[in-house]
């Protein structure tokens, strides 16, 4: 693609900007400039005549851009005048004549060192009128078409600042954009400055008769241009020239009839003058006025300086351009590529990468932490959930070789007592048997004596119900079942385990004391565990006092309570235990006895502790030792959850 100079949003305002900057000056600073200038030698006065009124925009441009240029480079005070001939709505010359007697009026009391021709109307009237109006004053021109300073050799050693308005090159650059259009329709206005361009446009694009079919829209009132520009086939090319005033002899602003018609067309819109940029208009070929306007304040400073005149003239002309309108390309779909080299391209909407590239970077690197950090809280999120199930699994796998453990526990200590249990067993078993014998011999007596026959029957269910209890805490202990979570008397408890081991105490001469608080709260947990920790404690005493004297051989069951616990002593008077025995008594397959696989506290240690309590050893002031347990007390809202 050619070069193509892209320029952003800060073209829209010139306009505005320079409506009301150069407004502004236009009515406070004539007036000023008359009441420095009286009476003072040192200044240099400049009287712009311009030939349209003082609100059209070209005007307003040029005019702001004399003003800044010439006050700030100048050598000496400048007071700039501005006066406006109207002759879009006046043009008779009776009007003309009472503006020269009005001019001429307004400067008689002050030299005039420079008077610049705003327009072709403005120099025509100043050319017939100079003699009478400014006699000694240098005249220059701006904004004057170079084809009419090209046509009037009276204006050949006059200076000025000339503009090339050629509608053949902004046809040339309608062309590049629309190669395959083959209509063109040209918008002129209905005044004489119209008709005349509308002149100049025929003799101008009459080579282009046999390319297009050329239609002119010319002295329409308003109302039917709008109507036609609708009808205006899709794909041909609109240009505008000039349009201060319609058919009905309504005068108007060219610039705000061609939004209307820019707003309507049915094809792209072009035109010829910059004041039309930005306006609706795709493009252009022209000169600026602020070109235009720095142009004239640089000549006119020359001839200020003492530059001769006809020395001056032969250099001055603004550039031009081609000028686009992004927008407007961008409705009509216009392929940016097809343009000339050198155009200029404004109005182009940014992208937001291009508006705020920091923010967009700021913020895609914002996203792309935050992106990263959490996948990499995922991630570690992932990876703890397969810890955690992992955890779990080695939890329940270690649970369940606890369980195992601890049965097999239960089930070696039952074998421990399994001489005691036979004798204990064998008890009610000789009762039941004595019994049916004497109620046999009862039976054969006669009379039968039935009420000792019922005794003797009553009797042997009794000590039946009695070896059935004894088998039921041995079946509980061996059995194989899930620990369950229920409310428990801990006295009751004991009370078992004491029933249980009482035979083989008794063979071993061991006595049990029995301490127990009548006022234990309940506890939660598991009855067969609970009971397996307390056999392994009361086996553990008793084997600990195999050695000491009878006498000695006595163990203390105690339970108590506190406001958060209930806790269960089990004391002996065996041979006691070391400090380095106290520190590795609950370790596993630590033992102090032969034969003894130190399994037995380990694993009460892990079911304690399974229960969210605790247990410990301590040493006797006098001898033996004291093993302690402590559990909590169930909550109510445990207790009634269990109940429900």
């Amino acid at each position: 693609m050619s070069e193509v100079k892209l320029r952003g949003w800060a073209s829209p305002f010139r306009f505005f900007a320079a409506a009301s900057a150069s407004l502004t000056l236009c009515l406070s600073l004539p007036s000023l400039g008359v009441a420095q200038s009286v009476g003072t030698a040192n200044v240099k006065n400049v009287v712009v005549v311009y030939s349209y009124e003082s609100v059209l925009p070209a005007n307003v441009i040029v005019d702001r851009m004399l003003r800044e240029n010439m006050r700030v480079a100048a050598e000496c005070q400048i007071e700039i005048y501005s006066e406006y001939l109207d002759t879009a709505r006046f043009s008779s010359a009776g009007h003309l004549d009472r503006s020269m007697a009005h001019l001429k009026e307004k400067y008689s009391d002050r030299s005039v060192d420079l008077l610049i021709a705003g327009g072709i109307p403005a120099l025509d009237f100043l050319l017939s009128r100079r003699d009478s109006l400014f006699p000694d004053s240098p005249l220059m021109y701006c904004c004057i078409d170079s084809k009419r300073v090209e046509a009037d050799k009276s204006l050949a050693n006059l200076p000025g600042v000339q503009m090339r308005v050629d509608p053949v090159s902004t046809l040339e650059l309608a062309k590049a954009l629309q190669p395959d259009a083959n209509r063109l329709f040209v918008i002129t206005g209905d005044s004489n400055r119209d008709h005349s361009w509308k002149m100049q446009a025929q003799d101008r694009l009459s080579a282009y008769q046999r390319e297009f079919q050329i239609e002119y829209l010319s002295g329409l009132p308003l109302e039917e241009l709008l109507q036609r520009v609708r009808q205006i086939p899709a794909g041909a090319i609109v240009l505008f020239l000039l349009y201060m005033q319609d058919g009905d002899g309504h005068h108007l602003f060219s610039p705000e009839v061609l939004q209307q018609v820019a707003e309507r067309s049915a094809a792209p819109v072009y035109g010829v003058y910059n004041t039309y940029h930005g306006n609706g208009i795709v493009g252009g070929n022209f000169a600026t006025f602020e070109d235009l306007g720095k142009e004239t304040a640089e000549l006119g400073l020359q001839i200020l300086n003492g530059t001769d005149p006809i020395e001056a003239s032969a250099f001055k002309q603004a550039p031009v351009h081609n000028y686009l309108d992004w927008r407007q390309m961008q409705r009509w779909g216009l392929d940016q590529s097809r343009l000339p080299s050198g155009s200029v391209v404004d109005f182009r909407q940014l992208s937001a990468w291009e508006r705020y590239p920091g923010r967009i970077v700021a913020a895609i690197t914002i996203i792309v932490f935050q992106t990263a950090m959490i996948f990499v809280l995922v991630l570690q999120i992932r990876q703890r959930r397969i810890a955690e199930q992992s955890r779990l699994a080695s939890q329940h796998i270690v649970q369940r070789q606890r369980d195992e453990l601890a049965r097999v526990n239960r089930v070696t200590t039952v074998g421990e007592l399994s001489t005691s249990i036979a004798h204990e067993v064998n008890q009610p078993l000789d009762a039941i048997v004595t019994n049916a014998q004497a109620a046999m011999r009862l039976l054969r007596q006669s009379p039968t004596d039935t009420e000792e026959v019922a005794a003797a029957l009553h009797d042997i269910a009794n000590e039946g119900n009695r070896a059935a209890g004894i088998l039921n805490r041995v079946r509980s202990l061996a059995r194989k079942e899930q620990p369950i979570s229920e409310p428990l008397e801990l006295n009751e408890g004991v009370r078992d385990v004491l029933r249980l081991a009482a035979p083989d105490a008794q063979n071993r001469g061991v006595v049990i004391h029995q301490e127990f608080d009548d006022a234990l709260p309940s506890i939660m947990g598991d009855q067969i565990e609970i009971q397996q920790v307390i056999l392994n404690l009361l086996m553990n005493a008793a084997q600990a006092m195999q050695d000491v004297h009878p006498e000695s051989r006595q163990i203390t069951v105690r339970t108590t309570h506190d406001a958060r616990f209930v806790q269960l002593t089990v004391e002996d008077g065996g041979v006691g235990l070391a400090d380095d025995q106290l520190r590795r008594i609950f370790e596993p397959f630590y033992t102090t006895r032969p034969g003894g696989i130190g399994m037995g506290l380990s694993i009460s240690q892990s079911i304690i502790q399974s229960h969210g309590g605790e247990i410990w050893a301590t040493q006797n002031a006098d001898r033996g030792a004291t093993f302690h347990v402590r559990l909590p007390i169930a909550s109510s809202d445990a207790l009634n959850l269990t109940n429900v």
